[in-house]
């Protein structure tokens, strides 16, 4: 990991870290909403499954013995009795929250709803599980979308965004189980194989040769910085592309004679918009935005996509780390332009650069009712594209205005995203395969010729 990569994990970790310090000591929102409670004794049924699952795992009725004892100076409690995990789990053997699980625990008291006593068992539990504590508090309030502050504190958040990003997360977890993506990051932990958001899940990179960031199955994805050729194995679906750049005059080309011609034309830099599904923490899979650029080009009522470049429009000006090349009339030709880039800021988003000012990296950012106003319901601009449009007569959800959200929802809604990542994991799969085949090939070629090495110094030791 390079050094501006640690800062970024560091600094990520420390927010996480205040954060749940804040809580502890009693902030916002003290208590958990009905549904936020469920999902909170949901992910410490899991954690409790995974303990107890272990060879050596203690009963109940020894962990019960155990949080009583370490927890008691925490609660404010006199005696050091029992603590009583059963009020804030679910039911045997129920680790999700499913409509009927809801409305079974509609009038119920129990699970109870104290956010910091959560998070303090999550804090004794987490190491019996062999998670790291940080990383699973961190997992645990993304969950219950108060990782950036308490679940509607912002009054100006629209409802549409709020009932959006609960339905991507439920999205998220109906699709990590039912394309078993738990035992897809595993295979990609072990191979280190991520891919390229620009070209598609075809395009497997070595995360090793790339000397990318480690992809890891159960730490939070969005933590790490990668860089945008060698992505972490994320399915994937490219939802919009929102311009933030452009580039207009004249251009000049140059094809390989040294022939020359030049153009009008304009150049448009695109974030193109993923919602991708990713480990959010060692129990969750959650949506995450995953944002990768491209350009295009267009003169003479031509247009090129260029998703290669890595300085966005001002490449075309720099000429670094390359002159941009485009194939026209049978030729290739080398682009650049001397006028100066222009650059706008989205509204509401965190970044505060342009990619040619930083280092070639994709963006990753939790889904929040935040991030969705910022990237799905701002207002669109002319050469904004929908990758998403809905079909004649599909039926509105709770989105009602026109906006990539309206998509978004109604590609859930109809079953279209469910489609698109189930073909992202086929396809990623078999490249995946193939790299596994290729490696232990080659591997195995290694060790036979170790082997014969091994064979021949024997020899020359015994001629000796």
């Amino acid at each position: 990991m390079n050094e501006e990569a640690r800062n970024h994990h560091n600094e990520a970790r420390r927010k996480v870290r205040a954060r749940v310090e804040t809580l502890l000591s009693g902030g916002a929102p003290k208590r958990l909403t009905p549904r936020a409670r469920l999902e909170a004794a949901a992910y410490i049924s899991a954690l409790v499954t995974k303990i107890r699952a272990k060879e050596d795992g203690p009963s109940v009725t020894s962990l019960c013995a155990m949080l009583g004892e370490r927890m008691s100076d925490s609660l404010e409690r006199s005696s050091r009795e029992p603590f009583r995990l059963h009020r804030w789990m679910l039911k045997a053997g129920v680790t999700e929250v499913t409509k009927d699980v809801a409305a079974s625990y509609a009038h119920r008291a129990e699970p109870l709803r104290t956010t910091a006593t959560y998070l303090l068992l999550v804090e004794h539990l987490a190491p019996l599980a062999g998670l790291d504590v940080l990383d699973t508090q961190s997992d645990l309030l993304t969950r219950l979308n108060i990782a950036d502050g308490p679940r509607g504190a912002k009054m100006d958040e629209p409802e549409a965004a709020q009932k959006l990003a609960q339905k991507l997360h439920q999205h998220a977890a109906a699709m990590a189980r039912n394309l078993d993506l738990a035992r897809l990051f595993q295979r990609a932990e072990q191979l280190q194989i991520g891919w390229d958001p620009k070209v598609g899940a075809d395009a497997r990179t070595d995360l090793v040769l790339h000397d990318s960031a480690y992809f890891r199955a159960k730490e939070p994805v969005a933590s790490r910085w990668w860089l945008e050729v060698a992505a972490p194995p994320l399915p994937s679906v490219k939802v919009a592309r929102l311009a933030f750049g452009r580039l207009t005059g004249v251009f000049r080309l140059t094809d390989e004679d040294s022939n020359v011609q030049e153009l009008e034309g304009e150049a448009t830099a695109y974030w193109d918009l993923h919602v991708a599904l990713g480990p959010t923490g060692p129990l969750t899979v959650g949506p995450l935005f995953l944002r990768s650029t491209s350009v295009d080009l267009r003169f003479l009522e031509r247009s090129f996509c260029l998703p290669e470049l890595q300085d966005d429009v001002y490449q075309f000006v720099s000429g670094y780390p390359s002159m941009p090349c485009i194939e026209w009339e049978a030729r290739t030709w080398k682009v650049s332009c001397d006028a100066e880039p222009q650059y706008k800021a989205q509204p509401g988003a965190s970044d505060v650069e342009p990619p040619s000012a930083t280092v070639p990296n994709i963006r990753l950012e939790p889904v929040t009712p935040s991030t969705i106003t910022a990237w799905l319901l701002s207002t669109q601009a002319p050469e904004d594209i929908d990758l998403l449009p809905m079909p004649p007569g599909t039926p509105t959800g709770w989105i009602r205005v026109e906006s990539f959200a309206r998509s978004v929802e109604a590609a859930i809604r109809d079953g279209r995203m469910d489609a698109l990542y189930s073909d992202w994991v086929l396809r990623f799969t078999r490249g995946l395969d193939d790299f596994e085949l290729e490696w232990r090939r080659d591997c195995a070629e290694g060790d036979a010729a170790l082997r014969v090495r091994y064979q021949e110094a024997e020899l020359k030791g015994d001629q000796a």
